[in-house]
């Protein structure tokens, strides 16, 4: 799995964060009976928020895993991560995780 920070200014890149959000998001409105979730509401300008990182795994020009965060001073927050349905219980969000964590050593615990 090759990591690369996402230039999610991109107009391709965003959208294709945005899709995979939609898609991830979905089941989880369905497993919770909510289908009104605020990340289903989003678009295209809501995602390149200030202070966000995004980093993301791709796959054939796809973008099937993303994570959001932000750091501010010792403190890292995670956002947002996204990982496409047809790679649920596959340990790719723990690996996502790992991940930021290994380049975050510093961060508060």
């Amino acid at each position: 799995m090759a990591i690369e920070l996402l230039e999610i200014r991109d107009e391709r890149q965003v959208s294709a964060a945005l899709d995979l959000q939609r898609a991830t998001f979905r089941v989880e409105a369905e497993l919770i009976e909510w289908h009104d979730l605020p990340p289903l509401r989003e678009g295209v300008a809501d995602l390149p928020r200030g202070g966000e990182t995004f980093q993301g795994w791709f796959e054939r020009r796809r973008v099937p895993v993303v994570i959001a965060r932000e750091r501010a001073l010792d403190v890292l927050d995670v956002h947002r991560v996204m990982v496409h349905p047809s790679l649920f219980r596959r340990g790719v969000a723990r690996a996502l995780l790992d991940f930021v964590e290994e380049r975050e050593l510093d961060a508060a615990r």
